[in-house]
């Protein structure tokens, strides 16, 4: 990907898989080393405080045997350093807060605890923490001391810096800080080894669709359909992708060959035609007769082209529209046009009221496929039967003749497109009309289908959900 003159390289499934499952290493090892350096910190701060009590102990212990002038004056006794120092210092203080005796020194004298320790410290022993600005703070314990016999009392405080617990831990940081960067850059190598092998089916599969596309040999299958997971699932899927697409192409081929050999003959015969009327010699009934021909032939290719533009609509999921029609009032329509176009047929109708919700146009035109169908199959003075009622929210329609009904191999084929089921009846035609009749009936939510009569003939017979 390219922005002005830089370009942008996206990552590989396979690096974007490595990169996720370091991640996840990565944050693994950092709450495990926050885990544990939280336990080590809490074990620390149990430890000083244990320290530092114990400290107390010894120096309360030292305040019951001091002399008066001890516990009066100030005495530093080799006075640690604490800005370097990390030792426990202890302090006595008296009851005003005043340094009597101290380990330790801080920027030349001993360090003074917060008010609010001693404050808390007066009642019993007490917590806190020194904080210095820009020097690591120290951790305080205080408790309260008297000699009555004295007239005297304090506190008894003793401390450590923070920077002891920091460096006991600094190793600990150290190791984690090592190991966990090993433990990433294993995660991310097992990763990246981990995917390959996980993407190599896909690989396979992308590199096989790329032959199938360049070849366009859509009978060749991918490899590898018995394997079990999401990769066996995509290659079945694609698999049966395949198969449908060789199955549209397979159809789409045989259907211009069935469309070609249709069309083929009727220009045959128009360009015939239309030689013969150049003919100067020609006489004036050769002449009507070849113009006759001539626009039987464009008629009947009308017809087949709008058959085929109606199957071209199906197959692109043309949608029909969806009202309120009276299925009575339709088929009353259909069959008067069918008397006009057959005066010699006989029929045989029985039309109760009855609505469905669908396409007017098209219901109209699956009746007349129907109707047609059996005008094709039935003699001169043959009979066609009609019936249509509803019953149990189901419209049913069923149209009947008396001719020589379907053979019983072609029953399952009729609905097929160019299927023509008996050629030594065919009246013209493409064979065209009852794949159109499946579809509307398809589109309306309904089905239809052709049997042959005990008594002789034919019978079509479609159920419509009823209009509620």
């Amino acid at each position: 990907m390219r922005f002005g003159r830089c370009e942008v390289r996206i990552l590989s499934l396979r690096a974007r898989v490595a990169l996720f499952g370091g991640l996840i290493v990565f944050g693994a090892v950092f709450a495990f080393a926050e885990f544990l350096l939280g336990l080590v910190q809490l074990g620390q701060g149990n430890q000083t405080n244990k320290g530092l009590k114990t400290r107390a102990d010894a120096v309360s212990a030292w305040v019951t045997t001091a002399t008066p002038d001890q516990l009066r004056g100030q005495q530093y006794l080799a006075p640690a350093d604490l800005s370097s120092s990390t030792d426990v210092f202890a302090e006595v203080l008296d009851s005003d807060g005043r340094v009597v005796f101290s380990t330790g020194i801080l920027n030349g004298s001993p360090p003074a605890p917060p008010a609010s320790l001693l404050k808390a410290a007066a009642k019993s022993e007490a917590y806190d923490y020194l904080r210095l600005s820009g020097k690591d703070p120290f951790y305080l314990y205080s408790r309260p001391w008297s000699r009555p016999e004295l007239g005297l009392a304090g506190y008894v405080l003793t401390g450590q810096s923070w920077r002891a617990q920091r460096d006991s831990t600094r190793g600990l940081q150290g190791f984690l800080f090592v190991a966990g960067g090993i433990a990433v850059l294993l995660g991310l190598f097992a990763s990246w080894v981990v995917a390959g092998r996980a993407l190599q089916p896909l690989k396979t599969v992308a590199a096989t669709a790329d032959e199938i596309r360049t070849t366009r040999d859509f009978r060749r299958r991918l490899p590898g359909t018995e394997t079990k997971g999401e990769v066996g699932s995509l290659t079945a899927s694609f698999n049966g992708m395949l198969g449908a697409l060789q199955d549209a192409f397979d159809f789409q081929r045989r259907f211009i060959a069935d469309a070609s050999h249709e069309l083929r003959t009727p220009l045959t015969s128009i360009r015939t035609n239309a030689a013969l009327l150049q003919r100067a010699d020609l006489s004036p009934s050769d002449r009507t007769e070849a113009a006759g021909d001539i626009a039987a032939e464009a008629e009947r290719m009308s017809r087949l082209v709008e058959d085929l533009l109606t199957l071209a609509r199906a197959d692109a999921g043309v949608r029909l529209e969806q009202n309120a029609v009276a299925l009575d009032q339709v088929a009353g329509e259909a069959l008067r046009h069918f008397r006009l176009l057959n005066p010699d047929r006989r029929l045989n109708e029985e039309l109760l009221p009855t609505a469905v919700v669908g396409d007017r146009d098209a219901i109209l035109q699956l009746i007349s496929i129907l109707l047609d169908n059996a005008a094709k199959h039935t003699a001169a003075g043959g009979q066609v039967g009609v019936e249509l009622g509803a019953s149990e929210g189901t419209a049913r329609l069923v149209v009947t003749d008396d001719g020589d009904g379907i053979p019983a191999s072609d029953l399952d084929r009729i609905f097929e497109r160019f299927y023509q089921a008996d050629p030594s009846r065919y009246r013209g035609g493409a064979g065209l009309g009852l794949s159109i009749a499946r579809w509307i009936a398809s589109e309306h939510g309904g089905s239809i289908s052709a049997a042959n009569r005990p008594e002789g003939g034919a019978r079509f017979e479609v159920l419509l959900p009823a209009a509620p």
